[in-house]
């Protein structure tokens, strides 16, 4: 039990790293044919996506460590290089990051408004399904018909 546990986490990882399904097979001792049978399970594709998403965390860290150096790069450019056009390029790259930044930023927290909402109303609509079955029937794509 304990060797399919393994194999399975080694393909669960493999498969995150987004390797085909080939080659996650032949690096974690399994069959394709096992392979693309766990891949029509659920749950097994939900730990893939999760484990990608750990993934893409990590990834997403390392970059923002990146930023610090790359930001303190642009400063120091921005403020002692000898070159006119030098320091111009650092401060119009310091600028537009910081507006893009605030664009992302702004942007996710009025997504975040809008799927609360959303989520809300839809809270909504499936009490309304437990009071009364018969008003209201929510289909695939979220609309009451």
């Amino acid at each position: 039990m304990a060797g399919r546990k393994r194999q399975d986490e080694d393909l669960v990882l493999a498969l995150a790293r987004g390797i085909t399904i080939t080659d996650a097979a032949a690096q974690s001792g399994l069959s394709q044919r096992t392979v693309n049978r766990r891949m029509k399970d659920a749950e097994f594709r939900c730990r893939v996506q999760e484990a990608r998403g750990d993934l893409y965390g990590r990834a997403v860290g390392l970059l923002a460590d990146a930023c610090r150096g790359a930001i303190g790069t642009l400063n120091t450019l921005q403020s002692s290089a000898e070159s006119e056009s030098v320091r111009c390029m650092a401060a119009r790259a310091v600028l537009e990051h910081a507006v893009r930044y605030r664009e992302h930023s702004e942007l996710a927290a009025r997504l975040e408004t809008l799927e609360q909402a959303h989520n809300a109303g839809f809270s909504q609509s499936a009490e309304t399904l437990g009071n009364d079955p018969s008003s209201t029937r929510i289909t695939g794509n979220g609309r009451d018909r």
